[in-house]
């Protein structure tokens, strides 16, 4: 399934690819591309779910500002410490603040995997943040530089 959603972003949501291709379009070229149809799926829920909790800010009312996070035992078996780094550190650094950073954990949760790679939950990172972009008035960030600090500054490295 991340395969999948690696592939539709890449593609079609960061390259703003426009207009979209139909979902029967876009299901035949993943089929074509070699991707079951359960997994396309999967893929399309995890975008669906990403645009829900965007809409209904399920998050906003419930966040209290410049608290500290408790994370459940599934959280943090999910994203490990490494991944909890990188959530802290983002959220300090002020790239991410308390609502993306609870749509990041949401999306990531929603990921089938046992564990979440540090590699995975970049991606996520981005795509929560890229998909955000055009709904916070005023709010413009640098992607392609929060892409670098991603992927070429944090490296795989442990951040403190």
């Amino acid at each position: 399934m991340f395969d999948i959603i690696m592939y539709l972003f890449e593609n079609y949501i960061q390259a703003q690819s426009m207009p979209l291709p139909g979902a029967a379009v876009l299901i035949d070229e993943l089929q074509s591309a070699g991707f079951k149809k359960l997994e396309i799926q999967k893929a399309f829920a995890w975008f669906a779910g990403l645009e829900k909790i965007s809409e209904l800010n399920v998050y906003n009312r419930t966040i209290p500002a410049n608290k500290l996070r408790y994370y459940s035992s599934k959280e943090r078996n999910k994203l490990r410490l490494v991944g909890l780094d990188l959530l802290l550190y983002l959220e300090r650094i002020n790239v991410i603040d308390a609502l993306a950073r609870e749509k990041i954990i949401d999306r990531a949760m929603a990921i089938e995997h046992e564990r979440i790679e540090i590699e995975q939950l970049k991606w996520i990172v981005l795509m929560v943040l890229f998909h955000d972009l055009d709904r916070h008035e005023g709010a413009d960030p640098d992607l392609e530089w929060v892409e670098s600090l991603l992927f070429a500054e944090l490296g795989s490295e442990t951040i403190h």
